[in-house]
């Protein structure tokens, strides 16, 4: 008889550590249960869009810019890291893209730069969603080619000014020895050693030259004609 009291005694104290278990597991679970909940609400619901805002191209270093935009339907800040869910592929995968997304619409957000003779087909990648970009080099190319042209025609223009302004600066040498000749001559003939052909430049002192020899009365203009191989004069 004692032993069957004994054992009895042992089953209620099973049933009661049983049931203060069980009483105890259920407000554990409530709480683990509200942490996992709060943990997939840390963000509000909302969507993040990605768009292309605006493309430029420099032909004269081969690059393509890209302005890229967004539009944020969260109510709060979004950080979405450098990785599989913001990225650019080609490599490399980061070309200057933001990692903050504010509440809103935002069309200049960032600008991605990369040279379009080497990658003719970008897509930035945030999320789920993608932005792709792709052009056809034939298009840009008869461009580049226009502008290879222009250019080979304007270093053949600085080369044909190169060779003229030699020439002008040859005229120049002679007809400024010219004067110098004229001015010794006169300085040492009417003994005035500070004579000089009036102008400021070589071309004013020329047309002081003609206006001199255009000048003189017929004797004299006689005489210059001869000494610069005139024929037999009819006056």
């Amino acid at each position: 008889m004692p032993r069957l009291i004994s054992r009895s005694h042992r089953l209620r104290r099973l049933w009661s550590l049983f049931a203060l278990a069980l009483a105890l597991a259920a407000p554990l679970g409530a709480l683990t249960g509200g942490k996992a909940a709060h943990a997939q609400t840390t963000e509000p619901p909302g969507r993040i869009i990605p768009f292309l805002s605006d493309i430029t191209y420099n032909p004269a270093r081969l690059e393509m810019n890209a302005t890229f935009g967004y539009t944020s339907t969260h109510k709060e800040e979004v950080i979405i890291p450098i990785g599989a869910e913001n990225v650019f592929s080609p490599p490399p995968v980061f070309k200057g893209q933001i990692t903050r997304f504010l509440p809103g619409t935002y069309h200049n957000a960032f600008q991605a730069t990369w040279r379009y003779d080497l990658y003719s087909h970008v897509i930035w990648t945030l999320r789920d969603r993608k932005v792709d970009i792709a052009f056809d080099l034939a298009r840009l190319n008869p461009p580049m080619a226009r502008i290879k042209e222009l250019e080979a025609k304007l270093a053949a223009s600085e080369a044909t000014i190169a060779a003229l302004a030699g020439e002008v600066a040859a005229y120049e040498g002679a007809a400024n020895g010219l004067i110098r000749g004229v001015q010794s001559d006169y300085r040492f003939l009417f003994r005035d050693p500070a004579f000089v052909v009036p102008g400021v430049t070589t071309i004013d002192q020329l047309l002081s030259l003609r206006g001199a020899l255009t000048g003189v009365n017929v004797g004299t203009k006689r005489q210059v004609y001869r000494a610069l191989g005139g024929g037999q004069i009819t006056l």
